[in-house]
């Protein structure tokens, strides 16, 4: 993969038109486009099952940050045309497109079709599932479908980690996973049953990085709470005006040298730093005085980025020091797969930070080779199980997969 990245800069290096349109977030543009895709006839037709779309087209379409309209089979051509004049694009545009960057480009096409490294190339990665605010039937747990699809983006697979397991069945899917994702929503950091998972598999990560089974972790928004909360010992966090803001990341020194941004390209560096692409969701943060007045805090993690509120400085990007284990307090999986919301960056560059991540967080996996005892096991525990659901424009969030 670092061979890819550097084969994507180089060209984006080499072609400043190209850099400029990925990269440059003030031109006039459409940021949320809609692209068509064609249904197709479904080859044992069954009442409403007449045809299909493929769902990997449609995540593939979104992980550039693109929307999606299904094209049905069977319309009238006055259909067809209201349709085409509403959507930006269709399936076979985007096909030709990416041909002719790997015709032009042979590294890059060695690089994406010639994969020769030992490693995890399909890894599977655990997503914490959290209570429901308004439970119901079948629905008292939930997993946000956009953690899914931006885990998927970078050629993970995910499995649910469900809550309210025991200890042992933990353990279990422990080991047959490559890393784990806390992902944040409004529950308690301390005596949720989100939390309670967090914890032990927080613990399963430290010792079996002390064993050098290498094994990535990854929180974001209150998993970075949890990350802070299970190393500190005490809560930390500061009340913050960051709920629903779009932030600059102030870079430190130690962001040069880190593991999470050692892929990302100099222009997007430059750009999380110098605009507000980075989206807060958060109403508590871990300010700086709160960091530094910890000593356990200041040996296990390393501070990244910090951004503020206008009023206090807090931080926003954690790395530890000895562990595979990082934390951002902004959302970098809502400017790919999120709706048109004005608090959400959608502009190229943020798209791209959206990818930047997932990939290096995947990669990180692709290095534990845990596994399932067989195949049908495998099949069982991964999120394919499960159907996402849409909870309509009112909810913040825009498609979930329940468990109970």
């Amino acid at each position: 993969m670092k061979t890819l990245r550097r084969a994507v800069q180089t060209v984006l290096l080499k072609h400043p038109p190209l850099r400029c349109c990925l990269l440059n977030s003030s031109a006039k543009r459409n940021d949320r486009p809609i692209i068509g895709v064609m249904a197709q006839e479904a080859a044992f037709p069954k009442p409403n099952r007449t045809s299909y779309i493929y769902a990997n087209h449609v995540k593939f379409l979104e992980s550039a940050g693109a929307r999606v309209a299904p094209v049905k089979m069977n319309q009238t051509v006055e259909e067809y045309e209201r349709l085409f004049n509403c959507i930006n694009g269709s399936m076979e545009t985007l096909r030709r497109a990416v041909q002719t960057v790997l015709m032009k480009h042979p590294p890059l096409r060695c690089c994406l079709l010639n994969s020769s490294a030992k490693r995890n190339d399909r890894p599977i990665i655990g997503v914490m599932a959290q209570e429901a605010a308004f439970p119901k039937p079948n629905r008292t747990s939930y997993i946000y479908a956009n953690h899914v699809k931006f885990l998927e983006s970078a050629g993970a697979r995910v499995a649910p980690v469900k809550m309210n397991q025991t200890v042992e069945e933990y353990e279990r899917l422990f080991n047959c996973i490559n890393g784990v994702l806390f992902p944040g929503d409004p529950v308690c950091p301390i005596s949720s049953a989100y939390a309670r998972s967090a914890k032990i598999f927080y613990e399963l990560a430290i010792e079996a990085n002390r064993k050098h089974d290498y094994f990535p972790v990854y929180g974001i928004c209150l998993g970075l709470q949890i990350l802070c909360d299970l190393i500190s010992g005490k809560d930390l966090f500061t009340m913050t005006e960051t709920k629903g803001v779009l932030l600059p990341l102030n870079l430190t020194e130690d962001a040069k040298g880190s593991r999470m941004f050692s892929g990302f390209p100099d222009e997007l560096m430059k750009d999380l730093a110098s605009e507000p692409l980075s989206q807060h969701a958060h109403k508590w943060s871990l300010v700086l005085s709160s960091y530094n007045s910890n000593e356990k805090l200041k040996t296990f993690y390393k501070i990244l980025t910090t951004s503020t509120d206008g009023k206090v400085e807090f931080v926003s990007t954690l790395e530890a020091y000895d562990y595979p284990i990082y934390a951002t307090q902004w959302h970098p999986e809502k400017s790919a797969f999120d709706g048109t919301e004005p608090h959400i960056a959608h502009f190229p560059s943020a798209v791209m930070t959206t990818y930047y991540i997932a990939e290096f967080f995947v990669e990180e996996a692709r290095k534990n080779f845990h596994r399932f005892a067989s195949k049908e096991e495998e099949r069982k525990a991964l999120i394919y199980n499960y159907s996402p659901v849409y909870t309509g424009p009112a909810s913040g969030f825009k498609q979930l997969y329940y468990f109970f």
